[in-house]
């Protein structure tokens, strides 16, 4: 669904997502951080520029993606990889897409994300 693609990160808060024209603008911008690829990082950008609508039609499409966990997270010498200006949150290894929904204050998300099975603290 979302090209593998590295662009500048756009750093607009979330709720600014809200103006017309600025949503249409974030989804042409979506980053593809640098460990961390597939389906759950197509999640987690979804939470992150507060689109809706992608993280819950990916959610329905895969249930399974509201239990899986990051496989690399921040860490001392990469942290600059798994930060998330839109949110100014760290994502670390473990943390999972309601992990990002709640620092992204997506409630709607978090919301689906729990109905489909997803538990809240990691396992470490």
């Amino acid at each position: 669904m979302f090209a593998q693609m590295h662009v500048p990160v756009m750093r607009v808060a979330p709720r600014a997502l809200a103006r017309p024209g600025l949503q249409a603008i974030a989804e042409s911008e979506y980053e593809t951080h640098r460990k961390q690829e597939g389906p759950l990082q197509g999640v987690i950008q979804a939470i992150v520029f507060a689109d809706v609508t992608t993280a819950t039609g990916m959610l329905a499409a895969s249930p399974n993606l509201a239990r899986e966990r990051a496989v690399y997270g921040a860490a001392r010498h990469t942290a600059e990889d798994s930060f998330f200006d839109e949110i100014l949150h760290y994502m670390y290894e473990g943390d999972s897409a309601l992990h990002m929904a709640a620092a992204a204050y997506q409630k709607e998300i978090a919301i689906d994300l729990i109905a489909k099975g997803a538990d809240g603290p990691s396992k470490e």
